[in-house]
C-alpha cells in the first residue's frame, strides 16, 4: 500500500511515494503486504524490501550516493558514484524520516527509529536509532 496524501497518513507526508529505478539494469523488488507513506526508494543496482515491511512517513531508501564525493565532479559526473545493494528483510519497520543508505542489509523483524541514518547492517530482531543508527534494544 502506497500512501501519498497526508489525509491518509497520521503523521502526514512531505510528497507522494516515489519508487524509482535509475538505470536499465536496476532491480527494485517489493514483497507482499508492504506499506509506505510518502517515502522514496531509488535503485541503481538493487533494492529489495521483504514482505510485511512498513516504511514510515517520508522514509528514504537508496542504493547509491547519487553524486561523486570529489568536489570538481560532484555536479555533473555520474562516474565514480558509490552504489551497493540494499536488502531489507521481512517484517521490518522503518520509522518516519529515516534514511537507509547504500550497501545496508536490515535483518528480519528489525525496527529503525524515526529520523535514523542507517549506514551499516542491522541484525535481525534489533531496534536501532540515531545518526548513525546504533543498537538500542531488541524486539521481544
Amino acid at each position: 500500500m502506497l500512501v501519498s496524501h497526508s489525509r491518509f497518513s497520521e503523521p502526514g507526508v512531505n510528497h507522494p511515494c516515489i519508487l524509482r529505478t535509475l538505470g536499465a539494469a536496476a532491480n527494485l523488488t517489493v514483497g507482499d503486504n508492504v506499506g509506505m507513506s510518502g517515502g522514496t526508494v531509488c535503485a541503481v543496482e538493487s533494492v529489495t524490501i521483504g514482505g510485511n515491511c512498513l516504511l514510515g512517513a517520508n522514509a528514504f531508501v537508496a542504493d547509491t550516493d547519487f553524486h561523486p564525493t570529489q568536489a570538481a565532479d560532484r555536479r555533473w559526473r555520474k562516474e565514480g558514484v558509490r552504489t551497493a545493494p540494499v536488502n531489507i528483510g521481512r517484517n521490518v519497520f522503518i520509522g518516519a524520516n529515516a534514511l537507509v543508505l547504500q550497501g545496508v542489509s536490515i535483518g528480519e523483524h528489525a525496527v529503525v527509529g524515526a529520523g535514523s541514518v542507517v549506514a551499516s547492517d542491522v541484525m535481525p530482531n534489533t531496534v536501532v536509532a540515531g545518526s548513525p543508527a546504533r543498537v538500542i534494544g531488541d524486539v521481544h
